[in-house]
């Protein structure tokens, strides 16, 4: 099943306003807006980011991964009327913009090497 842009535009409004309190759109930019994250959202994202340990790309990746379906998850068992696939590319979207928040991200020798001497 194949959606308008407006059923996307309407559904990722529907996201927002099901994961965020206080939810407003700014200067009537539909895609400038603010709110907090409700405290489900906050949970997944705090127990689900590592930020004590430097983490391989692998490790990064299945990090991703599994907090992405982590919040698609709850985002699907309670918001009514969104299609997964919206769903996915919004998690996505939240995780890259809560994540750049948080790491940084560099190259890093690993002693275990060979490449490194």
């Amino acid at each position: 099943m194949e959606l308008t842009e407006a059923q996307v535009h309407r559904q990722m409004l529907r996201i927002r306003e099901g994961i965020f309190d206080n939810f407003e759109t700014l200067d009537g930019n539909p895609e400038a807006y603010t709110g907090e994250l409700k405290p489900d959202i906050k949970v997944i994202l705090k127990e689900s980011i590592i930020t004590d340990k430097v983490l391989s790309e692998d490790e990064f990746m299945k990090l991703f991964q599994s907090t992405t379906d982590k919040l698609a998850k709850w985002i699907l068992s309670n918001i009514d009327g969104v299609d997964a696939p919206v769903v996915h590319i919004f998690a996505v979207d939240l995780l890259e913009q809560t994540l750049a928040r948080v790491y940084t991200v560099e190259e890093v020798e690993t002693p275990d090497d060979f490449m490194y001497g």
